[in-house]
């Protein structure tokens, strides 16, 4: 399986079991009802996009970081419109350096 989405499922978490899906592309979890993501997603090394818009995320820069979410080597774009970041994208392309990274500025913290 290379893509999954799970988008508009009410989904108010991720399996733990996600990280075993290896060889996923695209990880599409948006509008659901998302407050965290397992920290199994550090697994996913082959992920080029993942869409998490329209949840209910809320980590700061550091709890980003402790995901472990930068192996994420070949990512490419990165959608987290309208959650709650504590982060900036300036943060996020440090973890993420050659991917575009979505967030809705009302919810961007200012540098």
């Amino acid at each position: 399986m290379r893509t999954l989405n799970v988008e508009e499922n009410y989904l108010q978490e991720l399996p733990k079991e996600i990280g075993q899906c290896t060889s996923l592309e695209e990880l599409k979890v948006s509008s659901n009802e998302l407050s965290q993501l397992p920290t199994e997603l550090k697994d996913l090394t082959s992920l080029v996009e993942f869409s998490a818009a329209d949840n209910e995320l809320r980590y700061t820069s550091e709890e980003l970081q402790e995901l472990g979410l930068n192996n994420w080597k070949k990512i490419e774009r990165i959608n987290l419109l309208q959650n709650h970041q504590d982060t900036t994208v300036e943060f996020l392309k440090t973890l993420w350096p050659n991917a575009v990274i979505i967030m809705h500025s009302h919810y961007e913290k200012e540098p």
